[in-house]
C-alpha cells in the first residue's frame, strides 16, 4: 500500500509513521522539515512540479495532518492578511494539493483520502475563527469528494484534544489573546488531559482498513463515536446525513 502524507512534520503523521514501521511505502510531504516533497507556501500556492508528482503515482491513502491555530484572537483584532494566510494553510491550500494529487492516485482500486477536523462542527468556540472556519470547510469537501467519485472514500477524523505542538501558539500567546483557551490548554497540559495518541492511530487504522464505503464523507470523532465496534455505521446507507455536516430544523 503507497501512502501520502500531507503535512509528515506533524506530532500525529510521524506516530502514524511509527506505527507503521518500514513495511508500507509512503511519500513524505512538508513545508517545515526535510521530505520527500518540499511545498513552498511562503509567499502563495506554488502548484506540485511534474518531477514531484511521478513520486505519488499509484498511490493508495493520502491523509493531510496539516493544521495551525494562527492567527487566532477575536475577529475585529485579526490581522486580514494573516487571516488569509490562515485560511490558505489550514484548507485552501490543501484543496489545491488534493485537486492534483487525485490524478495520481491508483485508479485500479478505491482509495482512502482522510482529513482532520477542529473544534466548532456542533458549536461556536470563539477566539479562533480562521482555524474552526477552514477546518468546517475541510467536513464539506470530505463529503464532496465522495459524492463526485464513486472509487473515493474521503473520511475527516475529529481527534480531540491530543498533545501535540499545534496548542504551542495558545501557550506562548494566548494568555493575551485568549485567556480561558489558555488556562484550558495549560491545565490539560499540566493534568496530562489528552486523548491518547494510540487512540486516534487505531481510528485511522480502522477506517483505512475498511473494505467498503460505511465512512465515506462522514466526520468521526475518535473520542465519542462507537468506530471500535464492528458494526458501526454497518446499515447506514451512503446517502444518509448522519455524521455529516447538516443543517437541522
Amino acid at each position: 500500500m503507497k501512502y501520502i502524507f500531507l503535512g509528515s512534520n506533524s506530532d500525529i503523521c510521524k506516530a502514524f509513521k511509527e506505527s507503521l514501521g518500514e513495511k508500507e511505502n509512503f511519500v513524505d510531504i512538508s513545508r517545515s522539515h526535510k521530505s520527500d516533497i518540499k511545498i513552498e507556501w511562503s509567499e502563495k500556492y506554488k502548484p506540485f512540479s511534474k518531477e514531484d508528482l511521478l513520486k505519488t503515482k499509484n498511490w493508495n491513502v493520502l491523509i493531510s495532518f496539516i493544521g495551525t491555530q494562527e492567527p487566532f484572537g477575536l475577529i475585529d483584532e485579526l490581522d486580514p492578511k494573516k487571516l488569509i494566510e490562515g485560511i490558505n494553510y489550514n484548507f485552501t491550500y490543501q484543496f489545491a494539493s488534493i485537486c492534483q494529487l487525485l490524478k495520481y492516485r491508483d485508479k485500479s482500486s478505491f482509495s482512502k483520502v482522510i482529513f482532520f477536523a477542529g473544534g466548532g462542527t456542533n458549536n461556536a468556540p470563539t477566539h479562533y475563527s480562521a482555524y474552526i472556519t477552514s477546518k468546517i470547510a475541510l467536513i464539506k469537501l470530505t463529503e464532496l469528494l465522495s459524492a463526485e467519485f464513486d472509487n473515493i472514500h474521503a473520511t475527516i477524523i475529529g481527534p480531540g484534544w491530543v498533545k501535540t505542538k499545534i496548542h504551542t501558539p495558545t501557550l506562548e500567546n494566548g494568555l493575551k489573546k485568549s485567556p480561558s483557551s489558555y488556562l484550558e490548554t495549560h491545565r490539560r497540559f499540566k493534568e496530562n488531559d489528552f486523548v491518547p495518541m494510540s487512540e486516534v492511530i487505531a481510528c485511522l487504522n480502522v477506517i483505512i482498513k475498511s473494505i467498503d464505503n460505511r465512512y465515506a464523507g462522514r466526520n468521526i470523532s475518535v473520542k465519542y463515536d462507537d468506530w471500535k465496534n464492528v458494526d458501526f455505521l454497518n446499515n447506514e446507507p451512503p446517502i444518509s446525513s448522519n455524521y455529516k455536516l447538516r443543517r437541522i430544523s
